[in-house]
Parts: structure tokens; sequence; C-alpha cells
């Protein structure tokens, strides 16, 4: 009997102790979660020019041929192959290894 009544003073107290975590839990927190639009205000942070995101810029250095040419490529069937590469010319010349004391 004593055993049960020590389980459920337990169980009660846990449950108290629980219910507190409520307002500590950012998903309620008005200034620490805005799930709407997250993703768009750290995107806004991380643009230069913001107007940018409505609409883009021109760059007048920009020759068209070149992406022009890749199209009609592809339409055409005569795509280019990627040049092989080796990986030990791509990755990390250095020797890997384990240091080591005297």
């Amino acid at each position: 009997m004593r055993i049960c009544l020590v389980k459920s003073t337990l169980f009660t107290s846990g449950l108290l102790i629980l219910s507190g975590c409520a307002g500590a839990d950012p998903l309620y927190m008005s200034d620490r979660w805005n799930l709407p639009s997250a993703n768009s205000r750290n995107l806004v942070l991380q643009v230069a020019e913001p107007s940018d995101l409505r609409s883009g810029r021109s760059d007048p250095t920009y020759d068209a041929t070149l992406a022009a040419n890749a199209v009609k490529r592809l339409r055409d069937g005569k795509i280019k192959k990627i040049e092989s590469t080796a990986v030990t010319q791509i990755g990390n010349s250095q020797s890997g290894g384990g240091g080591g004391g005297s």
C-alpha cells in the first residue's frame, strides 16, 4: 500500500514538473519561433540586395550564345562528353597520417 502511494506521488509530482515546461518551449514563444515566415526571413537576412529577390539583375557582360549553343546541342543529340578525371587529380595530395611522439 505504501509503495503504491509513493509511486502515485512521484507520478503526480512528475506531471506537475513537466507541465511547467510548456512555457519554456520555443515552439510557443513568439520571439523565438516564427514558422510561417522563418525561411523567407533567413533568406532576406543573407541576401546583400533584398530587391534581387523580387527581380534579378542583368549582366551586360553576359553572352547568351554559350547557353544557346548548349541547348541546341541538347536538342540535336550532340551532347559533349564530360572529360574524365582521376580522383587523384581532384583529391588531396597530402599524405595522411598519424602524428606520434617520440
